[in-house]
């Protein structure tokens, strides 16, 4: 193998893993967020937030491929883009179903301690988030590649608002605890 490609697998691989942390801890949030809400409440179980790790396959085929091909291992067809196109298609639409039932979740959770709270919160920034993800697969297109950057610029600035405000209701909603109804201290729940 020569260096160029060796380098750019060593990239790829590196790229993956750094990607796979932070959309580990980024998942992790959703799903501590989504446990912090009454079972009654949620509109989505925790556990389906994880589907969005189905991505990271699309992110190593894709990273992978110019190496695979130069050594002859993989031809280029269109059961590979079918495959490819398939997943992002599958995550961008579980990106946008999991803003909207989160939203609803928060929402219900607040409603029901009867604590006032803006209608569908983190909605409106999970959409830009999701829909500049949309916007980044503009680049499929030749000579779309500024716009694509640009797409994918808002993407992770919509990425980090969203973590930033979901975190801070899954902070808000693990500080009340669980909403049993009763009014017996938490210290003597125990005993």
């Amino acid at each position: 193998m020569d260096d160029y490609l060796l380098g750019r697998l060593i990239a790829s691989l590196l790229f993956i893993v750094v990607g796979s942390v932070v959309l580990f801890f980024y998942l992790k949030n959703l799903s501590d967020l989504l446990k912090a809400v009454r079972e009654l409440n949620r509109r989505m179980p925790p556990a389906q937030v994880w589907l969005l790790l189905v991505g990271l396959l699309n992110v190593a085929l894709t990273m992978m491929l110019p190496v695979l091909y130069s050594k002859g291992i993989f031809t280029i067809g269109w059961v590979y883009w079918l495959f490819v196109y398939g997943i992002t298609i599958f995550v961008i639409l579980w990106q946008f179903r999991i803003v909207y039932r989160i939203a609803d979740s928060i929402e219900a959770e607040y409603d029901s301690r009867s604590i006032p709270i803006e209608h569908r919160p983190t909605f409106q920034t999970g959409m830009f988030m999701s829909a500049a993800k949309v916007a980044t697969l503009i680049g499929i297109i030749p000579g779309a590649a500024l716009f694509s950057y640009l797409a994918n610029m808002a993407y992770l600035i919509g990425l980090v608002a969203y973590w930033v405000r979901t975190h801070k209701y899954k902070k808000e909603l693990q500080a009340m605890g669980a909403f049993t109804g009763d009014t017996e201290s938490a210290i003597f729940k125990d005993l």
